[in-house]
């Protein structure tokens, strides 16, 4: 009976197994694009040399609204988007290439 609950429902298993490469394919671009700004500056400051001298600077500054405000931004509108028709109703428009 191993996987019986799984076969309940063959059509949405297949749906599943079918998004997720290209769902696992958004994520880790949205990390790399994310995390790649703010991850680049993480590794300048990462030096204790670099970092002694940009203390109480802009640099660090910019780095923590990046990566902490933007992650937190982003998400909010990922999950608006994501909801908006479930909770509003609402379509989006479709257009045609």
């Amino acid at each position: 009976m191993i996987g019986a609950p799984d076969m309940a429902f063959p059509r949405m298993n297949n749906i599943s197994f079918w998004l997720l490469p290209p769902s696992l394919l958004l994520l880790f671009a949205s990390m790399l694009t994310e995390a790649g700004v703010g991850g680049v500056t993480g590794v300048v400051l990462a030096n204790s040399g670099i970092d002694i001298a940009l203390h109480d600077t802009y640099y660090v500054v910019a780095h923590f609204h990046y990566v902490l405000s933007m992650g937190a931004v982003f998400s909010m509108l990922g999950g608006l988007y994501f909801w908006f028709e479930k909770l509003t109703g609402v379509r989006y428009a479709k257009t045609n290439p």
